[in-house]
């Protein structure tokens, strides 16, 4: 699983680059191009320098270091997202047709991609992982452009970004029948 989700992280900047490109506010198709590359870069420093600690520092990892690592990152999340939704407030206070327009598209998105991918791939040899990939699939977080686009470009995009957080947090208590249905034998 880990290689799927190193892969997929790696493969975002080239598959969303039909997406991003239809966006107006971020410029022409090469500076699209450009942060997607840049991204990618980061993308593979960051995971080769992960997989270069994780080597050095817990070469065999023990239960509970496994469980304190574990712990760590749910706090990072944490701090993460608290601040990717930090744009919502204001503009819940000030347009919350906006917002709520913003979060009906990125649920739409999330979970229409979480239920294609789910319902190809449950009847293919990729059933034993298919559940994993859905949530992966619809669970695409744009926030990691956070590193390669400029601040002028972002803004605009931080409700959208904010709004994105909902349906992955809340896909675990959401859409667990809809995994149960599509994964049960038939």
């Amino acid at each position: 699983m880990m290689q799927i989700l190193v892969l997929g992280t790696a493969a975002f900047p080239l598959t969303v680059l039909p997406v991003l490109m239809l966006m107006p506010q971020l410029g022409p198709a090469d500076q699209v191009v450009l942060a997607a590359l840049k991204l990618l870069g980061v993308i593979i420093l960051a995971a080769g320098a992960g997989f270069t600690l994780r080597a050095w520092l817990f070469p065999q990892p023990t239960d509970g270091q496994i469980k304190a690592l574990d712990g760590l990152s749910v706090l990072a999340f944490s701090f993460i997202v608290v601040g990717l939704m930090a744009a919502l407030n204001p503009a819940l206070r000030s347009d919350p047709l906006t917002v709520a327009l913003w979060a009906l598209l990125a649920f739409a998105i999330s979970y229409l991609l979480q239920l294609f991918t789910l319902l190809t791939l449950r009847r293919t040899l990729l059933r034993p992982v298919a559940g994993p990939l859905a949530i992966g699939a619809g669970n695409r977080n744009i926030a990691i452009f956070l590193v390669a686009l400029p601040p002028d470009i972002l803004t605009p995009l931080m409700i959208f970004i904010g709004c994105w957080q909902l349906p992955m947090y809340l896909t675990p208590m959401l859409l667990p029948r809809l995994y149960q249905w599509a994964l049960s034998n038939e």
